[in-house]
């Protein structure tokens, strides 16, 4: 099922996106007011506004991820490792914590990825299948060597909503029975 509501959707979900198109119904879709979008996060106490350039956790501008409060200099200096870190040979599944915690360390899984993605899927990102979540995070980093560079570079359908990543339909609910 599709809601009609805000943020219905997610634009790097390719599949939904895909049906949407095949359905006719691209001149429905609305992206998420850049304005309105802005998450925030609270810590140590203050509410910290997600640092431009952070696409589902993954920071892929290089000055406001340097200039954030929420991650220490030496969480800063292991997110960065992610460029450099191998990708993980194979196609097994692992938590979406995991592979988080593997790709760009403790402290932006804490800090950013736990409160943001949990609270889409709202369960605890150490017991959400990565596969099930978000395989594209999985695909980024067979293709590119790196989240950072696989979400840098936009891949995937979404590209022309790269901007506005959630997406609702305006005028449609509708259901599919299989």
């Amino acid at each position: 099922m599709i809601e009609k509501g805000p943020d219905a959707f997610l634009a790097r979900k390719t599949a939904i996106l895909d049906l949407t198109m095949e359905l006719g119904l691209e001149a429905e879709l609305v992206s998420t007011n850049p304005k309105a979008k802005s998450a925030c996060i609270l810590h140590k106490g203050k509410l910290h506004t997600m640092p431009m350039g952070f696409i589902l956790g993954i920071p892929t501008k290089l000055t406001p991820f340097i200039r954030t409060g929420l991650i220490s200099p030496l969480g800063k200096a292991r997110a960065a490792l992610d460029l450099i870190i191998p990708a993980k040979k194979g196609d097994a599944d692992e938590s979406l914590g995991d592979f988080i915690k593997r790709r760009l360390g403790k402290e932006v899984l804490d800090q950013i990825t736990e409160p943001l993605l949990s609270g889409i899927y709202a369960g605890d990102t150490h017991s959400l299948s990565l596969m099930s979540t978000f395989p594209q995070f999985k695909l980024m980093e067979q293709k590119h060597g790196s989240l950072i560079k696989g979400m840098s570079k936009g891949a995937g359908k979404s590209q022309q909503y790269k901007t506005n990543c959630r997406i609702s339909l305006r005028k449609v609910c509708f259901f599919l029975i299989g």
